[in-house]
């Protein structure tokens, strides 16, 4: 897979090469790849000593994302919104005494995410589009409102060879009851977080994959808790942003939210209304384009230390919404806090309404 908000480098370093060029064809959905280039790009070999040419594809890609649409409630049987990732598919030549011969082919899928500094330029290999909170302490559990919809995670299904099985495993974390889900083709799919029914409780999730071998060999990506948290006093605002894995996640912030609204407007002065016509009732003053913009603050509540990675992520996205409605962060900067410092851990955070409270086009 590709995160395209960091760098994917294509590399064509063939000997004696002159020049090189690189097909790239992007196209949503799951139908086939257009039949010309979406790009095409060339190079000169740089030096005769330093024939490697790098083109680097992510730029490319974003464009072909489109988030008015989440995957904010779904279920195992159903295909990702085709706008929420896009298909890869890039060819290689290279030029030798003026002949053009061609490399390869690569195919793969790239989604709106990114890799950390420490992960090298673009990690690869992640399956479950949401992070596991255990590796950064505790468990790998997940609250959501008991009065709302937990929402879903992304499972980036691909590669597996043909006849294994995807299997996707609920455990009602009340009764213990189990419910396994079967995904048989390779594709991006949307799986439901909590088990329909099973809202009140609560599951475990586990994603794993089944071999067709005698015994059957089982490879486990992923083990999630998802916990329903109940608030009694405050109505919970609801977040859903793009995480780092380019995956949709909501979360709930619980604790007092305060909402302000935010005007500006533009001033000049009238002409004096000429005697006899004087009346203190005419402004000298007066405002034109007056608009605003709604300013939520909101408080997460009590949470564990493994939840600062989740407001990073948050920090760092592009696409936000609350309670269902575009947004941007006012916040810049947040303190990760760490339990031993901190002993109960609430972050807030300001977020400003991506539009006008008048609605209008400029």
């Amino acid at each position: 897979m590709i995160f395209a908000r960091s760098p994917y480098i294509v590399t064509i370093d063939e000997l004696a090469q002159e020049s090189t060029r690189l097909e790239l064809f992007i196209w949503n959905g799951t139908g086939a790849a257009p039949a010309a280039p979406t790009y095409s790009l060339s190079k000169k070999v740089p030096s005769s000593n330093q024939l490697a040419t790098y083109y680097n594809i992510a730029p490319f890609l974003r464009e072909f994302f489109d988030f008015s649409q989440s995957d904010s409630s779904g279920n195992t049987n159903s295909l990702a919104n085709q706008y929420s990732y896009c298909n890869v598919s890039y060819r290689r030549y290279y030029t030798l005494n003026g002949v053009e011969t061609f490399l390869d082919t690569t195919i793969d899928k790239a989604f709106d995410g990114f890799g950390y500094f420490e992960d090298l330029y673009n990690p690869q290999g992640q399956v479950i589009l949401l992070t596991d909170l255990s590796n950064y302490g505790g468990s790998n559990t997940y609250y959501y409102d008991c009065n709302s919809a937990p929402g879903s995670l992304t499972l980036n299904a691909l590669n597996l060879p043909i006849g294994d099985l995807w299997k996707v495993k609920y455990t009602n974390l009340n009764t213990g009851a189990t419910q396994t889900q079967t995904i048989t083709d390779n594709s991006v799919r949307t799986i439901e977080k909590v088990y329909s029914g099973w809202e009140a409780d609560g599951n475990k999730v586990e994603i794993f994959t089944q071999e067709l071998a005698i015994p059957p060999i089982i490879t486990t990506y992923g083990t999630y808790y998802f916990v329903p948290q109940c608030e009694c006093r405050y109505t919970p605002v609801v977040i859903e942003f793009i995480n780092r894995f380019g995956g949709w996640q909501r979360e709930f912030f619980y604790k007092v939210s305060t909402e302000n609204v935010e005007m500006e407007n533009n001033k000049f002065k009238t002409n004096p209304v000429p005697f006899p016509d004087y009346s203190t009732t005419q402004p000298q003053y007066q405002t034109f384009n007056t608009n605003g913009k709604r300013i939520i603050k909101a408080n997460t509540g009590w949470v564990n230390e493994n939840y600062k990675q989740v407001i990073e992520e948050l920090l760092l996205s592009e696409v936000i919404r609350v309670n269902r409605l575009p947004a941007t962060l006012r916040t810049k900067s947040i303190e990760k806090f760490k339990s031993i410092n901190t002993k109960t851990i609430n972050y807030q955070m300001e977020f400003e309404m991506a539009y006008d409270v008048i609605n209008s086009i400029s």
